[in-house]
């Protein structure tokens, strides 16, 4: 009798045990279906830049990186499109098939991308366009940066309100072939011809979008031209670098120019603050990774972010430098 007592008592403090170690249906406690390792599988981001060789752009892209990574729970991928739109294509179509939950793109070539980004909308996958926006019609998407039409406009129109008519001036401008080179030479062109100043540039000149292509253009430019140009404008910093390696190479003073960028990159203010380049319009890129970064965690808490989110821009030149620059 005692045996089957204690037989008994053991057995119903097994059962007692089991139902305490079990959550109550609907519970807060209760484990997700599929367990632990499903409820810390992380958000998949996969980031495609035109080229990881234009320093502007990789500053944009590490610093969008840092803040997912600082996020904890993303999963940041990014791929290196080299300047070689149907290499993004591929780029793209391949994240898609190992599966993302957003895709951020930096489009080399508007057209080539449109029917990837219907894909991801098909899909139900966000899609974000950062820095380099794309046209109406090309599908659901989130624009962050600049409008390259009027930053090229804000940055001629400075220039040519810094310059007497009359006087001549060099338009370096981006190989056409992207959707930025078209827009930011239709913002430039307007400027001029608002402004009644066709008459007035010198000479219009394509440059790859490397320091060395710009100082190598700039280098011929001179052994044309001499010293008889008054201004020169470019759309990015990294070609402005090589256009006053140039001139000063040819014992020409650049601060007797009046020249302007884009970009407003610390050794591009640096230039400012020694009085070699005129004015750079900086375009924030602090501000575009925060507004990216809270563009991504309205679309992962089920909310829609605006259609176009504009970042600032400031016209960085010697009156406030030293604002920007520290």
């Amino acid at each position: 009798m005692k045996k089957f007592l204690a037989l008994f008592l053991s057995l119903a403090m097994a059962l007692s045990l089991a139902a305490c170690s079990t959550s109550p249906s609907g519970s807060d406690e209760e484990t997700p279906a599929g367990g632990e390792e499903e409820s810390s599988e992380k958000y998949r981001i996969a980031y495609f830049n035109r080229d990881d060789a234009d320093d502007f752009l990789a500053n944009i892209r590490d610093g969008i990186q840092a803040r997912c990574e600082a996020a904890g729970d993303i999963e940041f991928t990014s791929y290196n499109g080299a300047s070689d739109s149907a290499e993004q294509v591929t780029q793209i179509e391949d994240a898609l098939s190992r599966g993302v939950d957003m895709v951020i793109i930096l489009p080399q070539d508007k057209e080539s991308v449109i029917s990837k980004v219907q894909e991801c909308n098909e899909a139900g996958i966000p899609v974000l366009t950062v820095s380099v926006g794309l046209e109406e019609g090309s599908g659901d998407f989130t624009y962050i940066g600049t409008n390259d039409y009027d930053l090229a406009y804000q940055e001629t129109q400075y220039l040519l309100e810094h310059l007497e008519p009359g006087k001549k001036f060099i338009y370096l401008r981006f190989t056409p072939g992207s959707y930025v080179a078209a827009q930011r030479d239709e913002g430039t062109l307007a400027a001029i011809a608002d402004a009644g100043r066709e008459d007035d540039i010198l000479t219009t000149m394509e440059y790859q979008n490397t320091t060395a292509a710009a100082q190598k253009l700039m280098e011929d430019l001179i052994q044309v031209y001499g010293d008889d140009f008054d201004g020169v404008i470019s759309h990015n910093d990294k070609s402005i670098y090589g256009v006053i390696n140039a001139i000063n190479a040819a014992q020409l003073d650049p601060s007797s120019k009046v020249i302007c960028s884009i970009d407003g990159e610390v050794p591009a203010m640096e230039l400012v603050k020694s009085g070699q380049l005129t004015m750079t319009v900086k375009q924030d890129i602090e501000d575009m990774c925060d507004k990216t970064m809270e563009a991504i965690e309205t679309y992962r808490s089920g909310g829609t972010p605006e259609h176009n989110i504009y970042i600032n821009t400031i016209a960085v030149d010697a009156s406030n430098v030293d604002e920007y620059l520290t």
